[in-house]
């Protein structure tokens, strides 16, 4: 799958080193204009739609995170985890909830960190550590037009507060960091997920909001 890009990315990225949110929404609705029919967004395990928008370096990388207030979780005891890479995050519509958590070390605790491990756009959960539990830090909620940003190594839970919120995310990738996943309980059988394409029309349908809600904001 193949973008035209026209630059938008390298304008996006000057939207975000310089905090300029009118510079970001005024290419992201550019981007999805231009792109309109060839977007294909997929499911994510975590409940949202996400898009690869594309890469501007080897270690610099554009995605959209689409929540919209339907139980679409692969699995509800698996949101808290950490990632493989730092980002950067501009609330394009509605508001996030960031829930930060420590993972603590204890002999007499049950629960579980595992290594999220992706190929061929599956992941697959791996033990990484047993005996632990975890601990709230902070809650921070961050509204539409404002920018945020994690390491990679922060175990959090991102809530949308809204029906609709999206995201753009402005990712800095590692190759030495692997993503985890907090559980409250053993897995059984080491969960999978495969990440699938949405249809043309659910496609569609989330691309024209986007127009839409970004042609709004110019």
């Amino acid at each position: 799958m193949k973008f035209k890009i026209v630059n938008h990315l390298e304008k996006i990225n000057l939207g975000f080193n310089s905090n300029n949110k009118k510079i970001v929404i005024d290419n992201l609705n550019s981007f999805f204009v231009h792109n309109r029919n060839t977007i294909l967004f997929q499911k994510h395990p975590l409940g949202f739609k996400y898009l690869k928008l594309g890469n501007i370096s080897n270690f610099i990388e554009f995605r959209l995170h689409f929540w919209i207030n339907t139980n679409e979780k692969h699995d509800v005891d698996l949101q808290i985890h950490d990632h493989s890479f730092d980002f950067e995050s501009f609330v394009v519509s509605g508001s996030i909830i960031n829930n930060k958590y420590e993972i603590i070390s204890s002999g007499t605790s049950k629960g579980y960190v595992y290594d999220v491990k992706f190929r061929n756009e599956k992941s697959k959960l791996i033990l990484n550590t047993d005996n632990c539990y975890i601990q709230h830090t902070e809650s921070v909620k961050i509204n539409c037009g404002e920018f945020y940003s994690m390491i990679s190594s922060e175990f959090h839970e991102s809530i949308n507060d809204e029906n609709l919120t999206i995201t753009l995310l402005k990712i800095t990738k590692s190759y030495d960091k692997t993503a985890r996943v907090f559980s409250p309980k053993k897995l059984s059988s080491l969960s999978s997920f495969e990440r699938t394409t949405l249809t043309i029309e659910e496609n569609l349908k989330l691309i024209d909001k986007i127009i839409e809600l970004t042609k709004f904001k110019n």
